[in-house]
């Protein structure tokens, strides 16, 4: 209909008049999203994606609690326990992560706590 419409104008006229649809793009602000299995945020925290293997650890920890609590378990069973089964989840995609302090901190938290099952020992108190 435009073509019509413009070859009668241009023998008319001598100019191109036609119709033109434009187009509104309505866009949504966010503040996160998860891309490819990552979770994006507007002000780039890494810190709920640090989080998630934590907690998925912390998961398969307390299920192979019993067996790392265990006296007839080796030491070397137990830390095998550990770098096959618990570290693998907790260091997936890790290559990605920007960690900062607190984040380094989550880490190293999970990680004492764990040794602290396998090698039995007690915290001490502060004073």
């Amino acid at each position: 209909m435009c073509r019509e419409s413009a070859k009668d104008n241009i023998h008319k006229n001598n100019f191109v008049s036609c119709n033109v649809l434009v187009l509104i793009i309505c866009s949504v602000v966010v503040h996160s999203f998860s891309y490819l299995g990552s979770d994006v945020s507007c002000n780039n925290d890494i810190s709920a994606e640090i989080q998630k293997p934590i907690l998925a650890a912390n998961r398969y920890f307390h299920r192979l609690r019993k067996h790392l609590r265990s006296h007839l378990t080796t030491k070397s069973t137990k830390m095998f326990m550990y770098k096959v089964l618990i570290r693998p989840v907790i260091t997936y995609a890790s290559q990605t992560w920007t960690v900062s302090k607190t984040n380094e901190e989550w880490l190293s938290l999970f990680e004492r706590r764990l040794f602290r099952c396998i090698f039995r020992t007690k915290q001490e108190k502060e004073t």
